[in-house]
């Protein structure tokens, strides 16, 4: 019997061969993988993970793919996409719980609705919690784990554990998380300060008007491409570098923000990969700057 068979047997949740990759990225690319499965709940997601982790098949989880570009030849093993299974929440005063499945910009209005403040910079940013704790997202001035108390995994040897805030290493758009691969986020804990919705909302509101002011929404893509270098922006330098529109297939650099690489029609892994390394090339050309992917490039596997 295949792994496939079998773990089609094993689990309860939504479960499909040879899934188009591209139809679960904002970037709109991607291959087929062999298995996209989501999970119908924590425990039938640790049945998958710990039967692909006993069986060496190459996994990885998703979100909303909204930081995702998979190669074009897809992924040779099991995505897991932690969706609607995972999207439980609880509310106890400014305290929430909520799982990783949970989509970040509706949980951000409701807390607003709560009055509860400390992440609506957020908002806009397509995603879900267990993806924004990954990447350690932020905006304007907020990041996901400023309000963070702790987040629940499952380890690599297969448990469920609660880490405390305090135990885990925060950075720039970097988390513990992305050196432990073997872990799961499955939820996470926040206390939120008390605000007026009003003023909650105001500033929801003027961080949409800046967002909408020079971020491209025309074209899918997966928001800043670069990370900005320490003192430096990564769409200015990439602007002075002269690279506004350049093309590569259907991957042109945004008109709008420079640190976009937007999908015009048809673009492929091949051409954003070609125009970023050309990025890359020219900003380390004009002001020795090496520009890091903010992106999470995704090998095809096996």
């Amino acid at each position: 019997m295949s792994w496939k068979n079998e773990l089609a047997g094993r689990v309860r949740g939504r479960f499909r061969e040879d899934e188009l990759l591209s139809r679960h990225t904002t970037f709109r690319i991607g291959g087929p993988c062999d298995v996209f499965f989501e999970p119908k709940d924590v425990d039938d997601l640790v049945e998958a993970v710990n039967f692909l982790r006993n069986g060496r098949v190459p996994h990885i989880f998703v979100g909303q793919g909204s930081n995702l570009l998979f190669a074009d030849s897809g992924y040779r093993g099991c995505v897991i996409r932690l969706g609607t299974g995972l999207r439980k929440s609880k509310l106890k005063g400014v305290r929430v719980e909520v799982g990783a499945g949970v989509l970040l910009h509706p949980l951000i209005r409701a807390l607003v609705e709560k009055e509860m403040g400390g992440m609506e910079s957020l908002v806009g940013i397509p995603g879900t919690i267990g993806g924004a704790i990954y990447m350690n997202a932020g905006a304007w001035g907020q990041s996901v784990s400023d309000k963070l108390h702790w987040v629940e995994v499952i380890d690599g040897s297969g448990e469920i554990r609660r880490v405390q805030k305090e135990n885990i290493i925060f950075k720039y758009r970097w988390s513990l998380f992305q050196d432990l691969t073997e872990w799961v986020i499955i939820s996470a804990g926040f206390e939120f300060d008390h605000a007026p919705a009003s003023l909650l909302k105001d500033r929801i509101e003027e961080v949409n008007r800046k967002r909408k002011g020079v971020q491209p929404s025309d074209y899918p893509g997966a928001g800043s491409f670069f990370k900005n270098p320490k003192g430096n922006s990564a769409g200015a330098l990439i602007d002075r570098a002269g690279l506004k529109g350049e093309r590569v297939g259907g991957a042109v650099v945004s008109d709008i923000h420079a640190n976009f690489i937007v999908n015009c029609g048809g673009a492929t892994c091949s051409d954003v990969l070609t125009l970023s390394e050309k990025i890359q090339k020219e900003v380390m050309k004009k002001f020795r700057i090496r520009l890091e992917p903010e992106v999470r490039i995704i090998p095809p596997g096996k």
